[in-house]
């Protein structure tokens, strides 16, 4: 998909020389943390069925681990059992275990020291105790090989002006950047070329960087939630102060970071059009996909939602419709 020579990325490209292609940083992430997980000594998966299985039939184990759980102020928590048949248990133990890392530090550490004597039976212990600096350092190599974070002229390099937090280190440079390439989406009314729309963004930038931002803008949890209070933010003539620029922000924003949406899509349509409904219409499967779309932005259930009269209506007529048919 993203080769440079006869990839989509490429056929792309010709079309278009101002595109940013880069690799989905999800993905990217996801294939660090394998590579890094190569250069510990031991598999998580074994790990996790280990420390289960060790614990499972010993209640006096149990009630150590409790001792050491209730002294680093953890919940109570039990290590709960992978299952290699079952992949998606994997995430779940993980987290428990990481949960209670702490407290399983610490019971180990007391199992290393009462079994040192035993050969044989301390490997995996002092496995799980030894530091794994190996792990960041492949995961950070990998990293630093793959996304552009040390080019200048990267898109996510210039993509930190949008930051409050570091908006009197930004420079005019990386607003001039996203100028050439979102132009035409954000030509206005009260701009009617590039250049004085340029004109009128160094303003509003420069004024920017100096202004005392109340801590109820620049300490909210997502930044296009900042962008809309500073787009609200109105001058002495009464009018938007940073019209233009909050503009261009928000179009930085909306820039995909990944097509981690895009696969979840894909997954479900697979899902709704199967070998048992291979006659869905395009119309029928876009609907369904708009409505879960919905529903799952909501986080509501399908009996959850209220529907109008007019809606259960339709879906009456449409299902009468469909059964005489």
């Amino acid at each position: 998909m993203t080769g440079k020579h006869k990839g989509v990325a490429k056929f792309v490209a010709d079309q278009n020389e101002n595109i940013y292609i880069s690799g989905c940083p999800c993905h990217l992430v996801h294939i660090a943390a394998q590579k890094a997980a190569q250069k510990i000594p031991i598999k998580f998966e074994d790990l996790l069925v280990d420390i289960y299985y060790y614990l499972d039939k010993s209640s006096k184990r149990n009630l150590v681990l409790k001792i050491c759980q209730l002294m680093c102020e953890i919940k109570t928590h039990k290590i709960l059992k992978h299952v290699s048949t079952r992949w998606l248990s994997l995430g779940k133990c993980l987290e428990r275990l990481l949960e209670q890392w702490d407290a399983l530090k610490m019971f180990f550490e007391q199992e290393y020291e009462i079994e040192k004597k035993k050969k044989g039976k301390t490997k995996k212990k002092q496995l799980f105790i030894n530091p794994s600096e190996s792990f960041f350092m492949a995961a950070c190599d990998y990293i630093i090989k793959k996304l552009p974070v040390n080019d200048p002229r990267a898109l996510l390099h210039h993509a930190e002006v949008v930051d409050v937090k570091v908006r009197s280190n930004q420079k005019f440079c990386s607003v001039e950047y996203f100028i050439d390439k979102l132009s035409m989406a954000l030509v206005s009314d009260t701009a009617s070329d590039k250049n004085s729309m340029k004109d009128q963004l160094e303003v509003q930038f420069a004024h920017y960087q100096i202004e005392n931002l109340s801590p109820d803008i620049t300490d909210t949890e997502r930044i296009d939630i900042t962008w809309n209070m500073i787009a609200k933010i109105k001058g002495t003539d009464g009018k938007p102060k940073y019209s233009e620029l909050s503009k261009l922000m928000l179009g930085i924003l909306v820039i995909p970071h990944s097509n981690a949406d895009s696969e979840r899509i894909f997954s479900q349509v697979r899902k709704n059009r199967t070998e048992t409904r291979p006659n869905l219409s395009v119309s029928t499967l876009s609907s369904l996909m708009v409505v879960k779309t919905y529903m799952t932005s909501t986080d509501k259930k399908c009996y959850e939602h209220t529907y109008t009269p007019k809606q259960l209506k339709s879906a009456k007529s449409a299902t009468y419709q469909a059964l005489q048919n």
